[in-house]
């Protein structure tokens, strides 16, 4: 672990009483969810496009220089409860910088004001619009945490309805198992710098509505993941996700899938919100495989 990862780490251990707080008001029915503005300098080096797909609302950073053409989903997490951060900018932004793709980056209604049904004919129709914009191009879906979960949902759900594949998946510290049940989690939850699995809890009843948490639209662990196409999954060694991400890739590599693990050691989640050594390294691998780069 780099200083700077050890000092940012420590900084958001310290933080978690005030973080576990403001999730817990994020919880109740009709708490205030704005996602979180565009920084200036993010707008003065890319055209953010508004769009509303199935209703809901899509931010897409098209770089204005060096674009590539290759056009990437990006869902945000939070727990399917909180809405897109200030956290997630530089994310990505990273992501485009280095790649010159258009990031699309919807913005689904969190819970408990919506389920998991209330978002599902979003992302079938992000499905369908994304690789239409994206012709010849190559076709990325991605995202962290809650965000892995749904990027894996859309992936399996374009594949049993025969719409295109995106070429690669590149996720972080997925939320693959809501139960978030493996005595693990519960072991790590004092190192880890965000979460308290009571609260991961409640926000999986909330998002899975009528369905069980096993079900693979909501715990993507429990899907068929033969089919996929190549993964690469970014996890740090201090996430409470940990254990269910491991038992995720040994599922889906028995199950025939390609999938590169990136393990960071000392990292937290959504580490590479945060500018250290490691947050760049895995934004790096992150774009070679946006760019089909081996």
């Amino acid at each position: 672990m780099s200083e700077q990862l050890e000092q940012v780490y420590r900084e958001f251990l310290a933080m978690k009483p005030e973080l576990v707080n403001d999730f817990e008001a994020a919880l109740a029915p009709g708490a205030p969810k704005t996602p979180a503005p565009a920084p200036e300098e993010v707008r003065r080096r890319y055209d953010i496009e508004e769009r509303q797909v199935a209703g809901f609302g899509v931010q897409i950073l098209h770089p204005r220089q060096g674009g590539s053409g290759i056009q990437a989903v990006y869902f945000h997490g939070g727990a399917y409860t909180l809405p897109f951060l200030e956290l997630h900018w530089p994310i990505v932004v990273g992501l485009a910088d280095r790649t010159g793709a258009d990031l699309w980056i919807p913005h689904y209604t969190p819970s408990p004001d919506a389920t998991v049904d209330d978002a599902l004919p979003f992302i079938d129709a992000l499905a369908l619009t994304v690789p239409e914009a994206a012709g010849d191009h190559r076709y990325i879906v991605s995202g962290e945490s809650a965000g892995g979960n749904m990027a894996l949902v859309q992936t399996l759900r374009a594949r049993d309805n025969g719409t295109r594949l995106p070429d690669h998946l590149v996720i972080h510290a997925p939320w693959v198992d809501l139960r978030t049940c493996d005595p693990k989690s519960l072991e790590m939850e004092d190192i880890d710098a965000l979460m308290i699995v009571d609260q991961l809890h409640r926000a999986a009843r909330n998002w899975s509505g009528a369905r069980e948490i096993t079900d693979p639209m909501v715990s993507p662990l429990f899907a068929d993941l033969s089919g996929l196409p190549p993964i690469t999954v970014l996890q740090g060694t201090n996430d409470l996700l940990l254990p269910d991400v491991l038992t995720f890739v040994d599922r889906a590599r028995e199950q025939g899938a390609e999938v590169e693990l990136e393990l960071v050691e000392g990292a937290f989640h959504v580490y590479i919100g945060v500018d250290t050594p490691e947050s760049q390294r895995s934004l790096d691998l992150a774009a070679e495989r946006f760019r089909g780069s081996a």
